[in-house]
């Protein structure tokens, strides 16, 4: 499908692979790997992260996802923090 949008947005909440298995019971290596090969299309990208007390609140949690997007995803043109 990628050839055919102009904008993608992806939803990115709990970069930390054990707690992620804990939350929604899989992984989220498939997740990750997705956004990484999408980002290397040249199509933009919007990081849309829902902020869930007590699920995607943490700051630690938060923090990883800024790094992820800024050293792993060139294409990344917004990084929106829901509430």
């Amino acid at each position: 499908m990628l050839p055919f949008v102009d904008l993608v947005l992806y939803d990115l909440k709990i970069m930390d692979p054990i707690r992620h298995r804990q939350v929604t019971g899989s992984s989220n290596e498939r997740i990750l790997e997705n956004i990484r090969r999408i980002s290397h299309s040249g199509k933009p990208i919007w990081i849309r992260t829902p902020i869930i007390p007590g699920y995607t609140d943490a700051a630690d949690n938060i923090a990883a996802i800024g790094r992820f997007v800024s050293e792993e995803l060139p294409g990344v043109q917004r990084w929106d923090l829901l509430a």
